[in-house]
């Protein structure tokens, strides 16, 4: 399905907006843009906020035109966010923009779609926070120039640790951050503890060959490293490593002759689900059964539904808190379900918990200005879904988790939070 074909009324705006009190969210396509604004319009009451105190808040992410994936897991956790607080950051009324970073169809990033989304975001005065990308690259691309406009920036999925940190790349961080202030924030943990805890999993399972398959980019590259330097210290013996495309799906065949050769006791990924796909039904093909690991990249409900009973036992490490380890796991579930009609991803939790510390740090601002939201993002205090939520002088969550995932009769379980030494 290309995506200038969908149109979906999330929910019904009445004829006359000024007078209305209904809440309108629908896609509206432009060629190969999926722009979803939600509005809140019409009289509020006495007490609400006047509409004409309107700022707005942006998101760019992956999405596939099916809706799977950790794009849409990640979008509709901010969308049930955003309804659940009235569309409303205290005095000020909030419209949505979702903005797609991903080809026309699939969920694989392009660059210069997050490019034209951060511009674009950077350019309209009223836009005052940022949600995205979910991809590592994404925000490579996109930080320097919301950076240069003062525009608060927050990240519900990127893990590579040099968007805010020493990295892997000359220059890191500040490569990112051209006007030397930091406008970047994330709520999932780094890829420097995600690696560690997988090798370490991979240990407690008592796995000695390693063979890791990174995806060719900073994500990839960033966590296929941070796992092997846990790995070299901890006597996990990497037996190969190879690199594929984000997304790969021909030419495999050499790739799984290599690690069939090789017999490691698990294969390591580092990418995303548009890629371990291919990957897994390949090696499936190619009669090699060996225990499959990824990190957060994979974590979607949309793996287990392509790959049927060929994700069994597939594990996955995950930079925060699964649906079943919340404290209000039924609650949030419900509703979510009542909402979506269809259960919450594990990236629908920083999706929701992103959106709520964004109206919070509005609210707290009490101003419509962008450098007074990002001084109150910078201070901010959150209880949000996954837990307690503030962020460092880099903008890195203090909320540090890691969880161990894995599939079992078609769905994904959590093994509990994994150790990272």
């Amino acid at each position: 399905m290309d995506k200038d074909k969908l149109d979906i009324k999330m929910i019904t705006k009445s004829n006359d907006s000024r007078q209305s009190t209904t809440q309108t969210n629908c896609f509206k396509i432009w060629g190969l843009r999926i722009t979803l604004i939600v509005l809140l319009l019409g009289s509020l009451g006495a007490c609400q906020p006047d509409e004409t105190n309107a700022i707005r808040i942006v998101a760019s992410l992956p999405l596939s035109p099916d809706k799977s994936g950790l794009g849409w897991d990640t979008a509709q956790g901010m969308l049930l966010a955003i309804e659940e607080a009235n569309y409303q950051a205290g005095d000020f009324i909030v419209e949505f923009e979702l903005l797609d970073a991903s080809g026309p169809d699939d969920d694989i990033l392009v660059p210069e779609r997050e490019e034209a989304n951060a511009k674009k975001a950077a350019a309209d005065a009223e836009v005052l926070i940022y949600l995205g990308n979910s991809y590592s690259s994404g925000c490579k691309v996109g930080i320097p120039i919301l950076n240069q406009a003062g525009l608060a920036q927050i990240s519900p999925g990127a893990t590579y640790p040099g968007l805010t940190k020493q990295g892997f790349a000359a220059g890191e961080p500040a490569i990112y951050y051209p006007s030397g202030e930091r406008t970047f924030f994330r709520v999932v943990t780094t890829d420097d503890m995600q690696g560690p805890a997988g090798a370490f999993w991979a240990q407690d399972q008592g796995m000695e060959r390693v063979y890791i398959v990174e995806q060719e980019d900073i994500y990839g590259q960033g966590l296929s490293r941070a796992f092997n330097q846990i790995a070299q210290i901890i006597d996990l013996n990497v037996v190969g490593t190879s690199t594929v495309a984000e997304g790969q799906n021909t030419g495999l065949e050499t790739l799984v002759a290599d690690i069939a050769a090789q017999q490691p006791d698990l294969i390591y990924y580092t990418g995303f689900r548009s890629g371990a796909v291919p990957l897994i039904q390949a090696l499936k093909q190619g009669d090699v059964t060996t225990s499959f690991m990824g990190g957060d990249g994979i974590f979607t409900p949309a793996l287990i539904e392509e790959l049927g009973p060929d994700a069994e036992g597939i594990m996955a490490t995950f930079t925060g808190l699964s649906v079943d380890q919340l404290d209000d796991s039924e609650g949030f579930t419900q509703r979510y379900e009542d909402r979506f009609g269809t259960q919450p991803g594990g990236w629908s939790i920083p999706g929701y918990d992103a959106m709520n510390i964004a109206l919070a740090a509005i609210a707290q601002a009490g101003q419509a200005e962008r450098a007074t939201v990002l001084n109150s993002l910078r201070y901010i205090n959150h209880d949000g879904l996954a837990g307690h939520y503030s962020f460092d002088q880099n903008g890195d969550t203090s909320l540090l988790l890691i969880s161990g995932m894995y599939v079992q009769d078609g769905q994904w379980h959590s093994e509990g939070l994994l150790r990272v030494q």
